[in-house]
């Protein structure tokens, strides 16, 4: 065995850590930060770089979290942290364009009165108390509040934080446009004795991200300012708004038309001497022909594999037409689908590319 005297052992721990100070001291003036965590967790994507790379006025993201509360769970406190050094990411990377403040809103103080004046979550502990764990992110007069950072939804924590960044510096006139035969902003009900009809859920959610112009179904001409067109359930549409989409898919907008087989919410049609609404179906035929798309609106798919378990008041029954996609048949990646637990289609159509067209479609 090989001696090795005391003084060569003593010189490499010293070498050592002088190269560690060193290390320490060049760092303090050269900003670079590295994610050595197995899963990137703090790898910003080039898509929130862009958006923060594009920011012309500074965001402000005020951050809430009571961090010196003694009974946060130990996996809250690591979540936690996460999502503080997440945040602390962005403004490093933003060239002083992200502004972020971090506070502990602790019982009757004046962070915790900011916190509840902006709508931040509260999270009841088993013990009782409460503690805060969300942000709000604004420009000038925009804010998007992020209520509570859901541990459920850590693989989108980007996606979240970038797509408020995203939605508070947005400067662009455009909007979403939605066009529908349905009455989706509620209102009176057109049958006597019965409740007004409460506005749709997906329209609601819509116009929390969004700039929405719901249109008339009198339109003939779509506005420029229109980015995408939402048609929903088009029954009925006369010749000239079929032209007016035309012209708009034409000159380069983009279109997306939802389709029904058999509409059972749409409530326009009276009920039969049975007691039974007619089936009502939406259909753009000439459009979809010059589009390339096959559908026929007399047809329902159905799907043994993912058939419904249906009450029928004389025992349960599997109903094909009704299919019920679980979790494990939806794309666990995408930030929409990721936390549904299942999507039931009753009585979807089907569409598909008619033979000889040249465009591309994708699954």
């Amino acid at each position: 065995m090989k001696e090795v005297s005391l003084s060569n052992t003593l010189g490499s721990i010293v070498l050592l850590l002088i190269c560690l100070v060193a290390i320490n001291v060049m760092a303090s003036f050269v900003p670079l930060r590295f994610d050595l965590t197995e899963e990137r967790l703090y790898t910003i994507s080039a898509g929130s770089r862009k958006i923060l790379s594009n920011l012309e006025e500074p965001v402000r993201i005020n951050f809430y979290y009571s961090r010196n509360n003694a009974e946060l769970p130990p996996n809250f406190k690591t979540y936690a942290q996460r999502v503080q050094e997440l945040l602390e990411e962005y403004a490093a990377l933003s060239n002083g364009k992200v502004i972020l403040e971090i506070s502990d809103p602790k019982p009757d103080t004046e962070e915790e009165e900011w916190a509840q004046k902006y709508g931040i979550k509260t999270i009841t502990l088993p013990s009782g108390n409460t503690v805060y764990f969300g942000a709000l992110v604004s420009m000038l007069d925009q804010e998007m509040l992020l209520p509570y950072f859901d541990q459920r939804r850590q693989e989108f924590l980007e996606y979240d934080i970038s797509q408020a960044i995203h939605k508070v510096s947005s400067t662009s006139t455009s909007k979403v446009g939605v066009l529908s035969a349905l009455n989706l902003q509620g209102g009176r009900s057109i049958i006597p004795g019965q409740p007004p009809v409460q506005k749709w859920v997906f329209l609601s959610e819509l116009e929390k991200s969004v700039k929405v112009d719901n249109l008339p179904l009198t339109t003939e001409e779509i506005p420029d300012d229109i980015s995408l067109l939402i048609v929903l359930h088009p029954r009925g549409f006369s010749p000239r708004l079929k032209y007016a989409l035309d012209q708009f898919v034409l000159r380069g907008g983009r279109l997306v038309v939802l389709l029904d087989p058999n509409a059972r919410v749409d409530m326009a049609s009276p009920q039969n001497q049975f007691g039974q609404q007619p089936q009502i179906s939406s259909d753009l035929p000439g459009l979809l022909k010059a589009w390339g798309v096959d559908y026929d609106s007399t047809k329902v798919v159905g799907d043994h594999l993912h058939a419904t378990q249906v009450n029928t008041g004389q025992g349960v029954m599997s109903f094909p037409m009704w299919m019920t996609f679980r979790s494990q048949s939806l794309d666990q990646e995408h930030p929409i689908t990721a936390q549904l637990e299942n999507l039931l289609f009753v009585e979807a159509g089907s569409l598909k590319k008619r033979p000889g067209v040249k465009q591309n479609f994708r699954r």
